[in-house]
This record gives structure tokens, C-alpha cells and sequence, in this order.
């Protein structure tokens, strides 16, 4: 930690203006350090391989297979507490790894128009907070990008044609990422900071708009006791109503309240830690939140373990603030695994949905390479990240057969598959007169010069007998066959076609018809 001579350099008159007293010292050990090591444990043992948090989302249309993101948000979050629980390196390490590529930088912080405040500054704190140069992420200079975004009023904003969404978490943690990178605040940051203080003493999540109420929040509050206390001003007059506010919400078990009492507890209490604040009763509430397998629940009456839940109170329940243990964290490969791209099926018809199940490291990115004929020459056709079990699926619709193959970004390729690919077939009939019917339908892909079709029709022993053939056209696909029969009775029909270099032997469903 900075000492106070170098704070009080780096901190702006304006805000040192404020100032109460010396910062007390902060209790530093945890109230139970059994609970606090099964938390971390669970913690680490929830992570992917590559260290980082995986969510997702249903498929757009039914029958599709989730979409997989990295939460990159959570990810952080899993950082900052497994770093205040200490152990774990070899799974930070490669957290960090996996956080500060420049496709995960540019992803969660934003590129040219579009920049976000608080993804920055958490990142950037991360980074700086484990040994790292937060102006040297992923190419990207997160510290000039974070100062680009504070306005004249002090205030971090986001650069989006979506709108700015940056608050008090952006804010708080804009100043712990400046004061653990050992960079002089911005000028008006601090102020801008505890200009938003609702006049209860309390924080509110996002900086109210003129007209509108100033509401607290006890997240909000928790981590901007933390960022005031970074830059020596935990006994700062506006400390001491925060921390005032924060304590009267506190309830009789320890916990505070908000969408989840083991989230806002956490923040709450590592907030009142950074002031100087007893935690104790905060602390046994947590441990009650314990489940067998050391995870915590949120506090909402559920019993299941929370990932998140766990992360936010991990620090915490360790009795540290985010900056307390900040130290080197050596960055660790991501191991590769060789990509399998399975297939529960190798045939399906031209345009139908066929599911790739792609195994690699947990965490990690692949990608999916694939040419379909006439074609030789291999493109990548989809990129997904690989879920905590393993593996991911990616639903593709070729029309022609179809080679592909999956690799994990950096790793080498895996081995590649055939997925045969027939002809699409449609068959009508229209009855146009006695024992006169046209046949038509579909054959797609269509082919140049045009695919030769076949109707068969089905005879009462079960033998497919050829009726007539035809060619499609070469530019709808589309057929037409006209007979007249010489018998009555019932029959069924079906159309068939050849295998070729691009597309596997097909049939069409079989029609009944009554010829009379």
C-alpha cells in the first residue's frame, strides 16, 4: 500500500481539503479463517480452466444450442476475491491471463466509439492490483483510456451510442485503480466522487439526475468507503456519514440489506473495514451463508451455492479490503486441449440445422473451420466460448457437403470431420384429368446444368419401380413431371436422386396417391 506522505502527493488539494483526521488502521485478520479458506476453494474450483467465469443464453430460435459468453464482470469479481483470500495464484494466474488479451480488453472495455468507465477501471484495478501495468492490458492503455473518459465535472462517463450507465462503482473504482497504479488521481475525480453524496451520508449506484431523489445503496456505499480510504480519506467527514448510513442498515444478524444480503453484506462490510470498522458481526452472518461445499448462498432464503455471491463476500469474510493484499500474481498459460468437432449425426439434408459439439479447455475461445463443396478452401464460420464442462455447441446449416474442423485460438487444430449433406427434395401431385397427374417439388442445392431427378413409385411387394426422371432447373430447382397411367388403384410415390461431389444420395417422403 502507498504510504500516507505518497497519498497526500497524489491526491488533489481540492480533495485533501476534506480531510478529518489520520486513517485508522484496519482490522486485518478474518474471523474465520476455515470458512474464509473453504470459500476461496469453492471459489477457484468454479472457475474454467482458463480461470474466468462462463455464461449464457438461449439459442434464437428453438432447437439452437445456448450462446456461451465469457462474463467478464464476474470473472474480475472471482479476481478481486480470491486475491483478498490469498492462495489460488495458480488459478489467478491464469484468470489474468485470460482478462488482459487483446480480444477480452476490447470486448469488455470498449474500442474507439464506444468505451465503458466502470469495465475499464475494474480491469485496470485488477491489473494494477496483482503486479500488472494497467497502461499495458492487451495493447490497449487502459489508464489514459480510463482518464479519457472523466469529464470536466469529475465524473467517469461512458463513451456509447447506448447511453452512459457509469456510476458511483465506476467512479469508486476509477480511484483505486489510479492510487494502486501509483498515478496521480485526475484532476476532480475525488470530488467527483464525493459530490454525489445523498444528504443521509449515503452513496447512490448511479449519480442522481438533476430533479431526481438522491437514493443510497449499500453496494454503492461499501465500495466508495474503500476508494475514499485508498486516498486517505476514511475519516474524512464524508466517510464518517457513510459509514453512519451503512451501520443503521445494518440488521440484527449482521447482514445488510439489498437484492441479495450476502452480496450487499460483503460490500457493506469490506467498506466499514476500509473506515475502520469492527466487522465481526457482518463476518458471522456470512459464515452462516456457508454450504458444505464452502460456497456461500446469496441470502434470499435459497441453500444453493452462488458463484458470485461467494466472490462478493469472499474479501469480506476474509477481513480484507479489495487493495489490502495487492501483490504480484505471476500470469499463467492456458493450457490447450486439441479440438474435437463431434456430430451426433454425418447425414442430414441440405438447409437442415446440424449440432457441432466442440471439446477444448474450458474458458477458452474456439473456433470453427469449414468448407462445403465446391468450395476446398477452409473458412471460419463460427467462434464460441467453450462452457465449465468442456465443451460447446454450434448449430450449422450447410447445403452441400460439408468438412470442418475446430481450434482453440492459440492451440493447434483438431482433427477434421465429413458431414454428408443430400439433396433437399419436395414431391406435390395434381391430379389433371382421368389417370393423368403432375408431379413437381424442389431440389436444392440447385446444381448448374440442373439435377437430374427420379420418381419411383412403390409397388404392394415393397420394390421401388422408376417411373419417369427429369432435370431440375438449374436456377430455382424446381421440377415437373406429367404422366398418364394405364392402371387404377392406389400407389405410393417417392423421388430419389444420385450422390455427386456436392451432395450425398437423397429421397423424398414417400406420397400416397390414388390414380383414377
Amino acid at each position: 500500500m502507498p504510504t500516507s506522505l505518497l497519498r497526500r502527493r497524489l491526491v488533489p488539494a481540492l480533495a485533501l481539503a476534506i480531510v478529518a483526521s489520520t486513517a485508522t488502521a484496519l482490522p486485518s485478520t478474518a474471523a474465520e479463517p476455515v470458512a474464509t479458506g473453504k470459500a476461496a476453494d469453492y471459489l477457484a474450483s468454479q472457475l474454467t480452466d482458463a480461470g474466468t467465469v462462463v455464461g449464457s443464453f438461449p439459442g434464437d430460435a428453438p432447437g439452437d444450442p445456448a450462446t456461451t459468453y465469457t462474463d467478464y464482470g464476474r470473472t474480475l469479481d472471482a479476481a478481486i476475491a480470491l486475491l483478498a483470500a490469498g492462495g489460488h495464484d495458480d488459478v489467478l494466474g491464469r484468470t489474468l491471463t485470460s482478462v488482459a488479451t487483446p480480444t477480452a480488453v476490447l470486448s469488455y472495455t470498449g474500442s474507439g466509439s464506444e468505451l465503458y468507465a466502470g469495465a475499464t477501471a475494474k480491469l485496470a484495478f485488477v491489473i494494477a492490483a496483482t503486479g500488472g501495468d494497467a497502461n499495458d492490458v492487451g495493447g490497449s492503455k487502459l489508464l489514459d483510456q480510463l482518464r479519457s473518459l472523466i469529464g470536466p465535472d469529475g465524473r467517469a462517463a461512458d463513451k456509447s451510442a447506448y447511453g452512459n450507465y457509469a456510476g458511483l462503482f465506476a467512479q469508486a473504482f476509477a480511484v483505486l485503480a489510479f492510487d494502486t497504479a501509483r498515478v496521480a488521481q485526475p484532476s476532480g475525480l475525488v470530488q467527483g466522487l464525493t459530490s454525489a453524496q445523498c444528504a443521509d451520508g449515503s452513496f447512490p449506484q448511479l449519480f442522481p439526475k438533476a430533479g431526481e431523489a438522491c437514493t443510497g445503496s449499500v453496494d454503492a456505499t461499501g465500495l466508495v468507503l474503500q476508494a475514499l480510504a485508498a486516498v486517505d480519506l476514511g475519516t474524512s467527514s464524508q466517510a464518517a456519514a457513510a459509514r453512519n448510513w451503512l451501520l443503521g442498515r445494518q440488521k440484527a444478524d449482521g447482514s445488510f440489506p439489498g437484492e441479495a444480503s450476502v452480496n450487499s453484506t460483503g460490500y457493506a462490510a469490506a467498506g466499514l473495514l476500509a473506515a475502520g470498522t469492527d466487522i465481526t458481526k457482518s463476518q458471522q452472518y456470512l459464515v452462516s451463508q456457508q454450504q458444505t461445499d464452502g460456497g456461500l448462498a446469496r441470502g434470499d432464503g435459497t441453500t444453493a451455492s452462488d458463484l458470485f455471491a461467494t466472490a462478493q463476500a469472499l474479501p469480506a469474510l476474509a477481513g480484507r479490503t479489495f487493495q489490502e493484499r495487492s501483490r504480484t500474481v505471476a500470469r499463467a498459460a492456458i493450457p490447450c486441449s486439441t479440438a474435437l468437432a463431434k456430430l451426433p449425426m454425418d447425414r442430414i439434408k441440405a438447409g437442415q440445422q446440424a449440432i457441432v459439439t466442440v471439446a477444448a479447455t474450458s474458458g477458452t475461445t474456439v473456433d470453427l473451420f469449414a468448407y462445403s463443396r465446391p468450395s476446398t478452401d477452409y473458412v471460419r464460420v463460427a467462434s464460441a466460448v467453450v462452457a465449465k464442462n468442456g465443451s460447446v455447441s454450434v448449430a450449422v446449416r450447410p447445403t452441400t457437403n460439408t468438412r470442418l474442423y475446430a481450434q482453440q485460438q492459440s492451440c493447434d487444430a483438431g482433427r477434421s470431420t465429413v458431414l454428408n449433406v443430400a439433396t433437399a427434395l419436395t414431391l406435390g401431385v395434381v391430379r389433371n384429368g382421368v389417370r393423368t397427374y403432375t408431379f413437381s417439388g424442389t431440389a436444392l442445392p440447385v446444381r448448374k446444368s440442373g439435377l437430374i431427378v427420379n420418381l419411383y413409385r412403390i409397388t404392394p411387394e415393397g420394390r421401388s419401380v422408376l417411373t419417369a426422371q427429369t432435370r431440375a432447373s438449374e436456377t430455382t430447382g424446381t421440377w415437373t413431371i406429367r404422366r398418364v397411367f394405364s392402371g387404377s388403384g392406389r400407389f405410393f410415390f417417392y423421388l430419389g436422386t444420385g450422390s455427386d461431389m456436392s451432395n450425398a444420395a437423397s429421397t423424398s417422403s414417400s406420397r400416397s396417391v390414388l390414380l383414377y
